[in-house]
């Protein structure tokens, strides 16, 4: 657990959350992660949507869409660079699954755009530079999740590193 006054630091989040992410050996695809990302790829335009609804369960779809909007609420405060490609946001929420993990997902795409001076990203970009062998394992998500955990401090109104903006300057474009 970090001291809470790693908050106040420009570059905290980079130190504390980003660089020991980008040292962690990525999971391969599974077959299923894989097939999906072929699919996806081939994708034209609300295809995805129609995808996402075939292959999941109600229930799942519904949830997905909540996180694709959790994606965007999250890039319109936090983030300084977009994305703009509806397969992207889709694929993030799936390959995501959880609130928690859509912050560490995006707060780690966004170190990437800083250090590649990378403005918008896309689904070529995701794929192929930030994750070409696969993703953070649930264990690597764990774990980098109580990596940036700070100390409890009743007068801060989150426990969570990456929540706090002057703490990730250091990675804005």
């Amino acid at each position: 657990m970090l001291n809470h006054l790693v908050n106040k630091e420009i570059d905290a989040v980079e130190k504390y959350f980003c660089i020991p992410a980008s040292e962690m050996q990525k999971s391969y695809f599974t077959d299923e992660q894989a097939q999906f990302t072929q699919n996806l790829i081939h994708k034209v335009g609300n295809d995805i949507v129609d995808q996402v609804k075939k292959e999941k369960n109600d229930d799942e779809y519904k949830l997905i869409a909540k996180l694709c909007v959790v994606i965007q609420s999250r890039l319109s405060f936090y983030h300084s660079y977009v994305i703009n490609d509806q397969k992207l946001l889709f694929y993030i929420a799936v390959i995501a699954s959880t609130p928690g993990n859509i912050v560490m997902y995006l707060t780690y795409i966004q170190w990437y755009a800083k250090k590649n001076n990378v403005k918008e990203i896309d689904l070529t970009i995701f794929c192929t530079d930030i994750f070409p062998d696969g993703f953070f394992s649930p264990e690597q998500l764990n774990e980098l999740w109580e990596g940036q955990k700070l100390d409890p401090d009743s007068s801060k109104p989150s426990s969570n590193l990456l929540d706090y903006s002057m703490a990730a300057i250091s990675i804005q474009l």
